[in-house]
């Protein structure tokens, strides 16, 4: 069963679940309880995209109340920031000298690696070690959409107890089949998903959404399905919950969570995801395999260039690691290739060097040979992507 309540009170919303659920009656003051909150934004304030402190905080006192002493909030790097410099900028460190509990930027931590125990990419995965030897973990998504993955929600959020150089390795694979190997491997005791505000368009904010929604559970599943309903999904449509529920031998076909309503609204509303972004663009964009740092600096700069009326039909944009159909195009089609970060510049090298077209980078345009414009970075920075396409207008 899970719990849902409605309302954008952090602290009213989060006790009151906290009361329905019960998730902590088995701790005692030498447990260690670990909250994994999703801060991707180093920025105060980013409605829709980060965990809202206030309900780690609110958390944190719950189970200070219960006598819990040992307490770690950990996160991995997001957008443009380290985790220990978005804990900063987001109110985190205030949290932690209140409370005296830890704070723990998983990139500097310990790694140690677990066997799979389904099929997929990866034999072994290296998690944190303070995360995988916690007594109890707490996980604390926000409820919001995904460029590639359409949800990214509760099973997704433990991709940041991983390493920072095994983050990009997921989108070079079967990123659905590493999602649910991963949650194979390490798991949540408690699940409380912070949807009070999503963005309903990208995993990376920009335009939250007040939905007014908060739930709590255990399952995984259970969670991830209701989750995928609130934003206009069947939980089907969701390939890693699919996947899961197959790990898991369940039948999505009529699966429905048992959801508790604490309270209802007066009028429901209804949320629908849009992830199409990159299509309303005037230009064309090829984006495969795309971590979500690279994809969100692509999108800040197509609307920066859209704005300066910089973008025509006639451009192509490529970016992460695109597939060898994909590549295909680099020898045929438009007139101006951007290639946007490392990967796509390398899959563009190895499709020139099997193709052999007659194209260089920045060569002559002409009928027979287009622009081909590398944009290098790791992830690009989006003002590197502005200025290239500037100056070779």
């Amino acid at each position: 069963m899970i719990h849902v309540f409605y309302g954008l009170d952090a602290a009213g919303s989060t006790n009151a679940l906290i009361d329905a659920a019960a998730p902590f009656y088995t701790l005692s003051q030498h447990s260690r309880v670990l909250i994994k909150p999703n801060i991707v934004a180093a920025k105060r304030e980013w409605l829709g995209v980060n965990t809202r402190p206030q309900v780690v905080e609110a958390v944190i006192r719950r189970l200070q109340d219960i006598g819990v002493r040992k307490i770690t909030v950990a996160d991995g790097s997001g957008v443009g920031h380290s985790a220990s410099e978005a804990f900063r900028i987001l109110g985190y460190d205030a949290i932690a000298e209140r409370y005296g509990v830890s704070l723990l930027d998983i990139e500097k931590d310990e790694f140690v690696s677990l066997q799979t125990r389904c099929s997929g990419p990866f034999r072994k995965l290296q998690v944190s070690r303070t995360v995988a030897e916690s007594d109890f973990v707490v996980n604390i998504p926000v409820l919001k959409a995904h460029g590639e993955t359409k949800l990214t929600c509760s099973l997704k959020n433990l991709k940041g107890v991983m390493p920072k150089d095994m983050k990009p390795k997921f989108h070079s694979v079967d990123l659905h089949r590493a999602i649910v190997q991963l949650n194979s491997v390490i798991g949540a005791d408690f699940i409380l998903v912070d949807g009070a505000y999503g963005d309903l368009s990208s995993e990376l904010g920009g335009n939250p959404v007040e939905m007014g929604i908060m739930a709590a559970g255990s399952d995984p599943l259970e969670i991830d399905a209701f989750a995928a309903a609130s934003i206009g999904f069947k939980p089907s449509d969701i390939m890693h919950l699919a996947h899961y529920a197959d790990f898991r031998g369940i039948d999505l076909t009529d699966y429905q969570p048992e959801v508790r309503e604490l309270n209802r609204p007066a009028e429901q509303k209804q949320f629908t995801a849009d992830t199409g972004i990159l299509d309303r663009f005037p230009c064309h964009v090829t984006a495969e395999g795309v971590c979500c740092t690279c994809r969100g600096n692509l999108i800040f700069a197509l609307k920066r260039l859209q704005e300066r009326g910089a973008l025509t039909h006639d451009q192509h944009f490529y970016i992460g690691r695109i597939s060898p159909d994909s590549a295909d195009g680099f020898r045929e089609g438009r007139s101006t290739r951007i290639l946007v970060g490392d990967c796509a510049i390398r899959r563009s090298a190895e499709a020139r060097t099997v193709n052999k077209p007659s194209q260089t980078l920045h060569g002559p345009r002409d009928q027979k040979s287009p622009t081909i414009i590398p944009i290098p970075g790791c992830p690009p920075d989006p003002g590197k992507i502005l200025q290239s396409l500037i100056s070779n207008m």
